[in-house]
């Protein structure tokens, strides 16, 4: 994991990887200054944690093939590179998952979840309130375009899975751990393994990424790079009433909808992302609850 400014829910993402069965978590902080090192530094004092610390650029791909080769060097056989605002979720049993396939890598499917518009603070607690999801679209070759025209949200946008890797020489993954290089073998889905995305977990969040320094211009090859935190960047321009709108486009209201280009959106009940890190967070809130 190579994380950043995620006191609020690293603790449960942590352990809640470490219920699925994995061994051992290898963890990079980046410049954190929210408390983030503090909750590493409690976790690795009880639990299979090792964590270090890097203040440079975000070099995402750079230090997640760092970690997977650390990994892979003290005998691990596969790695999950994990993003902070992960829950990986996976019913069957991820040992029974990982012991019957001969791949040297596995895709696995990626869902968005939507706060509750009503959350304006940050905090574990509000895991427990992101408890639908959007109806996504299909993978198109101009997301951002989609967005800006208001035909959909950066939640709707449907994204590339994410992958587990077995160990092998130069296995690594590319920027946002979508896609693996050099493999140890063929490449299979595991539909059985599902990431729960918990990207906005507040109207505060929000406003923290739209304050962020914009990052590097994106290589040609991946124009996409970053495209919804340099919106964001934008909006913050615009001023608040921007930033409102867009949150009502990623978060959902009362009635379970969300509203995107002024035109009201239906969302989907979906709890697993509550009920993944609902063993690890201490209160509990209702949605809309005042």
């Amino acid at each position: 994991m190579v994380v950043r400014d995620a006191a609020d829910l690293i603790g449960p993402v942590i352990r809640n990887t470490l219920a699925l069965g994995v061994e051992r978590v290898h963890v990079l902080d980046n410049g954190s200054t929210d408390g983030t090192p503090r909750v590493l530094r409690r976790l690795a004092r009880r639990l299979p944690v090792r964590w270090s610390s890097d203040t440079g650029p975000f070099r995402q791909a750079a230090m997640t093939n760092a970690l997977l080769a650390e990994a892979f060097a003290a005998g691990a056989d596969w790695a999950i590179p994990i993003d902070a605002d992960e829950f990986w979720w996976c019913e069957r049993g991820l040992h029974d998952v990982l012991e019957n396939t001969d791949a040297g890598a596995l895709y696995c499917p990626f869902l968005h979840f939507l706060q509750s518009a009503d959350v304006h603070r940050t905090s574990p607690a509000g895991l427990l309130t992101m408890i639908r999801r959007p109806l996504a679209h299909e993978a198109d070759p101009d997301p951002a375009g989609l967005v800006e025209r208001g035909e959909a949200s950066v939640a709707q946008i449907a994204t590339l899975r994410k992958v587990i890797v077995r160990a092998g020489d130069g296995a690594g993954v590319t920027e946002g751990n979508h896609d693996v290089v050099n493999p140890a073998g063929p490449i299979a889905p595991a539909d059985d393994v599902v990431v729960l995305h918990a990207k906005l977990r507040s109207r505060e969040a929000l406003h923290a990424r739209a304050a962020r320094p914009l990052p590097p211009p994106p290589p040609p090859d991946r124009p996409l790079n970053h495209w919804h935190v340099r919106r964001w960047h934008a909006l913050a321009a615009q001023g608040d009433a921007a930033l409102e709108r867009e949150w009502r486009a990623n978060a959902y209201g009362p009635d379970g909808t969300i509203i995107v280009g002024g035109r009201v959106h239906a969302t989907i009940e979906d709890d697993r992302l509550a009920r993944a890190a609902a063993p690890w967070v201490r209160r509990r809130r209702r949605p809309f609850s005042r």
